[in-house]
């Protein structure tokens, strides 16, 4: 075999990994062992979440959005990107968007992770 045609089939093969790499990110789940609910009620109506661990999964939301989401100068752009935003500073100084739903995925002893989930505009 010649060198030009080994580093094309080298080439090949490296554009295949990639792209199989990429597809199988892709395919994965967003919410892999978990579910995904919008509030409260929701959340008591998945398979296997009761209203303590619903409770408790919804009083940290807030601190969560705040910590994890987004953060914008201005309401305007936050709006620009997000359907709804909210102040995540005292006066308005600083945006974020609001979670139109949280990936919760439960533990033996509460949540094991609380992710939010985003619609973005348009």
């Amino acid at each position: 075999m010649s060198p030009d045609r080994a580093l094309r089939n080298i080439w090949f093969l490296f554009i295949f990994a990639i792209a199989a790499f990429i597809g199988w990110m892709w395919f994965q789940p967003v919410c892999a062992g978990g579910a995904i609910v919008k509030d409260e009620a929701a959340c008591r109506a998945a398979a296997g979440f009761d209203a303590a661990f619903c409770r408790d999964v919804f009083s940290r939301t807030a601190k969560i959005a705040f910590e994890v989401g987004p953060s914008y100068v201005s309401e305007q752009e936050c709006r620009d990107k997000w359907p709804v935003c909210d102040p995540h500073a005292p006066a308005g100084f600083q945006w974020g968007a609001r979670p139109s739903s949280w990936c919760v995925v439960r533990a033996a002893g509460g949540p094991a992770r609380i992710d939010p989930q985003y619609d973005v505009r348009g």
